[in-house]
């Protein structure tokens, strides 16, 4: 029956996130001028590929679990699929039409999700969704015009992560009532990416004014305040958090100088998209890899590796940027793609291992 629930999802729904996160960092390379990765196809799909090929299909994966209904998993299908054929050579409008399908879907699991439950995360996480379907629809519409889709995009991660950090707020006791200065930065944060259609400079800037106060807001109430003073897997995700938060302060206040269109775009869209974003999801993997997939992936201090090597490269390209140094900006880009990789590398061995290590122990309780 379709009200089946599922435990966790299945591997091969994961397979095209990973290629487009691949292909992805390769066209990446490509934006930066690495000649040995010249040949990447499509390098204008870098950002699509990104967010809806990479992150949509993780996202929607990890929302169709935690609804537990079978038709939720129509939208990372959707998306996965979309991926395929957007790398397979297709019009592009095929591919870009199932991922807004996908969109389309995973805006139907939060609208279930609020219907079973009202609460201020869920408003918030299925904001989100709303913005990933406008940011697929002015893909589909007007694939060119990457200025207008990237703060949909940017929306859609932005939202989606406060959500679910509200949520964790909810329950370890904090508080998540709208009224006060989160909703209004929330309300700033929403206006300025509506205005961003009618004008990307000035939605921008307004856009960039909503996201430094809820960076504020978020830095000062989450967890991770507390958390960061127990060892272990609590300390680590907490650095990754208030790290993140950092990152979309900064993220907001080069949006609030320069818009989309002017001053400091590539350090201040990166600031977004991997300070904040890809610490997001460093901090989170721990927790969502057992809790979508079944995997086990115990804690361990090389997990700092990645997340030192991330924001250090971070901090190498939006300086090479701001300051229009070639070399530091394509260093600190190329850096960046290898603390992505070396991520997933350590993710997927420390998985690995402990699953060796279970089998082990498993056989040796048998004999």
């Amino acid at each position: 029956m379709s009200t089946r629930r599922a435990t966790s999802a299945p591997l091969w729904m994961l397979v095209p996130a990973l290629l487009a996160l691949i292909l992805a960092l390769w066209a990446g390379l490509a934006r930066l001028g690495w000649g040995a990765f010249a040949t990447a196809p499509y390098p204008r799909m870098h950002g699509p590929m990104m967010v809806f090929g990479f992150l949509g299909t993780v996202i929607s994966l990890e929302r169709a679990v935690g609804l537990g209904r079978r038709w939720a998993f129509a939208s990372p299908v959707a998306t996965g699929f979309g991926v395929i054929l957007l790398m397979v050579g297709l019009q592009p409008v095929v591919g870009a039409s199932l991922i807004l399908l996908g969109a389309v879907v995973v805006t139907a699991v939060y609208a279930e999700g609020l219907r079973i439950q009202t609460e201020l995360h869920m408003v918030v996480m299925a904001l989100g969704a709303v913005a990933w379907m406008v940011a697929a629809a002015i893909w589909v519409g007007l694939p060119a015009e990457m200025v207008r889709i990237v703060p949909w995009m940017a929306a859609f991660l932005v939202l989606t992560i406060v959500g679910e950090r509200l949520e964790l707020a909810r329950m370890g006791g904090g508080t998540t009532r709208i009224a006060g200065p989160f909703g209004w930065a929330l309300l700033v944060y929403l206006a300025g990416t509506a205005a961003t259609i009618a004008s990307p400079a000035v939605g921008g800037r307004i856009a960039g004014v909503g996201m430094v106060a809820v960076a504020l807001w978020m830095g000062s109430h989450d967890l991770a305040r507390r958390t960061i003073r127990i060892p272990g897997l609590p300390r680590h995700v907490a650095v990754a958090l208030l790290a993140g938060y950092g990152w979309l302060a900064v993220g907001g206040v080069l949006w609030c100088f320069g818009g989309l269109t002017g001053f400091g775009y590539d350090a201040g869209l990166h600031a977004v998209f991997l300070g904040f974003v890809m610490s997001m999801i460093f901090a989170h993997a721990p927790i969502v890899v057992p809790g979508v997939f079944g995997l086990d992936l115990p804690y361990h201090p090389v997990f700092y590796g990645h997340l030192v090597l991330l924001h250090v490269a971070l901090l190498v390209r939006v300086v090479g940027s701001l300051t229009s140094s070639g070399e530091l900006w394509r260093w600190g880009g190329m850096l960046t793609v290898a603390a992505v990789l070396l991520f997933l590398g350590v993710t997927a061995g420390t998985v690995i291992t402990a699953r060796r290590k279970k089998r082990i122990s498993g056989s040796r309780r048998h004999e």
